[in-house]
């Protein structure tokens, strides 16, 4: 499954959790930001203070996709 990157400026880099794949960039804000779908509702994330390690964000939609 393919979604769209909702909450970027451009799709930036691509990643995959279970078969679904996001997207890391940054916002129409200009904030470091992702985008990823589960349950048929689109989560977005962006950072407004400070920076996330690509690892971090990912472990965040990680743990929400087990949830």
């Amino acid at each position: 499954m393919i979604t769209t990157d909702t909450n970027l400026i451009n799709q930036g880099k691509s990643f995959n959790i279970d078969g679904i794949v996001g997207f890391i960039g940054i916002d129409y804000k200009g904030n470091q930001a992702a985008c990823f779908a589960r349950w048929f509702t689109n989560i977005e994330l962006s950072v407004l203070k400070g920076s996330y390690e690509e690892e971090d964000i990912l472990l965040i939609f990680k743990n929400v996709s087990a949830s």
